[in-house]
């Protein structure tokens, strides 16, 4: 076995003795997976003036473009850490979400930068280099190289002491491209980020989105008698959910599931609109400039995220893998295995996740905790982000923004073993001795 070998050997059974740590939270009322989601729109700013005091800011990215990307910037009045936000799907630079998080950062001492999530049309209009958001190597590239010139230009006007430590924060799709960015910038340190901090991000991006598309397919096994009532009660319950974020949800689980999935297609669609109005791939048979936007609108209505990869996707990146390429490889390279080398080795890097996210399997659950061990906390309930409001997991957030590991004790006088987590682990060091071998 070569050094490198027992390198990974040996932090791969560090892993496993460490072993990812899974937390109760207090005053969390659950109620299954898909209507706790629905509680991460509970999150809102406190102070409104806070909203309002974010510096508006643009920056040009791309050459061949008029367009800028728009940033919103706090900043404390003397050196801090500066935490930038990266949000979920569609995330905007301005919206509630990021916001409050981003007021909770700065009322603990931070400066924070919000930007974009790279599937909203405004960053796919002005920083994105295909224009066709969704293959996650390249949108965590082009993520980056936009913040290589924000922080840039922050640091020739305030000067680099000004930040003394950069943390990325991301969270579900946001938190995907957070990782992918560390890998990057493990490999060029051109920005250096001294923390990564993803919170609940998919491992397989493609289960992620056909999730998505089966929530809001579910409506389709509903009496028609009830379809509109039913769809403005969960639309409803999505806009609108317990102002704490505590209280029982008048929901069901598959109401709650129609909310998510609706609320993601409505993203699904302003992302083809914005692309349309850039460069028509031929998918669409209205113009962008159609009289008839209505029709437009009813035609890109009828695509699901899976119809989006196998056109704009699979178009817009048929000069790279050819016309035929394989969309399950385009996958491969899209998720969280094609970079496990980093995500294993790298002491910068802190997960968060719930123990009922329905983005993850039971296999993408048992990956996670055995390649990021102690630098990997589970929260026992949420869903989907919807831990957000919940005083436990806003200090757990804290805590992983300030580099603490999450270590569970080991106790020597339980001897039984999981011989789950054995073979896990034995395929884990196999794949590992494969990529070693195929270098």
């Amino acid at each position: 076995m070569t050094h490198f070998k027992l390198l990974i050997f040996s932090l791969v059974i560090m892993s496993s003795l460490l072993f990812g740590v899974t937390v109760k939270l207090s005053g969390f009322s659950d109620q299954g997976p898909y209507v706790d989601t629905l509680r991460y729109v509970s999150l809102k700013v406190k102070d409104w003036d806070f909203f309002k005091d974010g510096d508006k800011r643009e920056i040009k990215v791309l050459k061949n473009s008029d367009n800028e990307l728009i940033y919103k910037l706090w900043l404390q009045d003397k050196p801090a850490p500066l935490i930038v936000i990266i949000p979920g799907l569609g995330g905007n630079y301005a919206s509630i979400a990021p916001t409050a998080l981003a007021e909770i950062f700065f009322n603990k001492g931070s400066s924070v930068l919000i930007m974009s999530d790279p599937f909203s049309w405004q960053f796919l209009l002005s920083a994105s280099s295909r224009i066709t958001p969704g293959f996650t190597p390249v949108d965590a590239r082009d993520t980056y190289n936009a913040l290589y010139l924000i922080l840039n230009e922050l640091k020739k006007e305030y000067g680099a002491r000004f930040f003394p430590k950069k943390i990325l924060l991301g969270y579900s799709l946001g938190a995907l491209n957070t990782l992918f960015i560390a890998d990057i910038d493990s490999k060029e340190k051109k920005i250096n980020f001294d923390r990564f901090v993803a919170l609940s991000p998919p491992v397989n991006l493609l289960y992620g989105l056909n999730q998505l598309d089966e929530f809001y397919d579910i409506w389709r096994k509903w009496p028609v008698s009830k379809i509109e009532q039913t769809k403005n009660k969960a639309v409803y319950l999505f806009l609108k959910p317990s102002a704490s974020g505590t209280n029982s949800l008048p929901v069901t689980s598959n109401e709650a599931k129609f909310a998510i999935g609706y609320n993601f297609r409505n993203v699904l669609e302003e992302t083809i609109m914005a692309i349309h109005s850039e460069k028509d791939f031929g998918i669409l048979k209205m113009p962008s400039d159609s009289v008839s936007r209505q029709k437009l609108e009813k035609e890109i209505e009828r695509f699901t995220y899976k119809d989006y990869v196998n056109t704009f996707l699979r178009t817009s990146y048929s000069d790279v893998f050819g016309k035929n390429f394989s969309i399950m490889e385009l996958g491969k390279k899209a998720s969280l295995p094609a970079i496990q080398n980093t995500l294993l080795t790298n002491p910068k890097i802190r997960i968060i996740h719930t123990t009922d996210d329905f983005l993850l399997t039971d296999y993408d659950r048992k990956w996670l905790k055995n390649i990021m061990g102690d630098r990997m906390l589970f929260l026992n309930h949420g869903g989907h982000l919807g831990y957000f409001n919940n005083s436990d997991a806003q200090k757990y957030i804290v805590k992983a923004i300030k580099g603490a590991k999450f270590k569970k004790r080991v106790s020597t006088k339980n001897t039984a073993v999981n011989t789950d987590i054995i073979i896990a682990e034995k395929q884990l060091i196999d794949d590992f001795n494969k990529t070693v071998d195929n270098n």
